[in-house]
Order: C-alpha cells, then sequence, then structure tokens
C-alpha cells in the first residue's frame, strides 16, 4: 500500500478502469489524458495558454470549478480547443475571462449529442 500524501491536489485523471491519479497542475493532468479517461479539477485553475485536445472520447469534469484565462493568454477565442474525430464532453465547469465567459454544464462536441 502507498503512503504518499498529495497535497495541493489540483486535477486528477480517471482511466477506464477508475483508477485516479492525482496531480498538482492543471497541464501535467491535461497531458496524461487518453481516450476513455476523465480529467476531474480539484481547484480553480489559471490558464495562460490554449491547450488542445487531440485525444477522443475524453470527458473534462469541472466538478464545479473556474477555468479562467490569464492576461497573458492573448487568444480570445478559447482555452480548450478540440481537434480530431470522437467524443469529447465537458460538464460541470465555468469558464471565465473569453469575451465575458461562459458556463459549461455538458456539452459534448464529435459523436455523441451537441
Amino acid at each position: 500500500m502507498d503512503d504518499t500524501v498529495v497535497t495541493n491536489i489540483v486535477a486528477s485523471i480517471i482511466d477506464a478502469n477508475g483508477k485516479e491519479i492525482f496531480y498538482t497542475t492543471f497541464e501535467d493532468a491535461f497531458a496524461e489524458l487518453a481516450e476513455g479517461c476523465t480529467l476531474k479539477l480539484y481547484s480553480d485553475v489559471e490558464l495562460a495558454k490554449v491547450l488542445t485536445i487531440k485525444t477522443a472520447n475524453v470527458t473534462i469534469d469541472g466538478n464545479d470549478k473556474t477555468i479562467t484565462q490569464s492576461a497573458e493568454c492573448t487568444n480570445e477565442w478559447a482555452l480548450l480547443y478540440f481537434e480530431g474525430a470522437g467524443a469529447v464532453t465537458v460538464k460541470n465547469a465555468t469558464f471565465d475571462g473569453i469575451k465575458g465567459g461562459a458556463v459549461v454544464s455538458e456539452y459534448t462536441i464529435g459523436a455523441a449529442k451537441i
């Protein structure tokens, strides 16, 4: 049994088998996002650049947290860009700083309903 205690958890990746791995940055968790996985937020995050999702059949569960576009990010249309085929679901997240911001409760792009 691993007795490691992780502090300052920002996000986790939950694989298709339900195993959850915790991360201290959103970017580190995002880098591990793979098909069939869920990225779950545990803290509000601020992004300085647009992140591209190239993996299909993934879920981003905002867990009622906020993803904010920082002043350093000059892109005005998106914080998360979806590229490729398949479904990407974003739910329970508030997006702030994108031309007034938007609240996303559940949105699917690709094979599933929009």
